[in-house]
């Protein structure tokens, strides 16, 4: 549990630096040009990002309806027979 609980941290600390990173190298071409194509670029992907993680939610909520039914009626199979 403690391995699970350290791989998630890690990750998190990961994108978010990524994250970061990003923004401020493309955020720094912007100051270096000008050039409003920078700024277009970064509000372009904000919707594409709303939308993976609205998809995101909803596979993690499908997996769980699906597979705590499957549990749930596995364990009656069992027990019934």
């Amino acid at each position: 549990m403690i391995g699970a609980f350290l791989f998630i941290l890690i990750q998190l600390v990961l994108i978010v630096d990524f994250a970061h990173a990003w923004n401020e190298k493309w955020i720094g071409k912007y100051e270096d040009t000008q050039s409003k194509a920078w700024i277009a670029g970064k509000a372009a992907f904000y919707p594409c990002n709303a939308m993976l993680v609205w998809v995101l939610l909803a596979m993690t909520w499908c997996l769980f309806v699906c597979l705590s039914r499957v549990g749930v009626l596995s364990k009656q199979l069992g027990e019934s027979s």
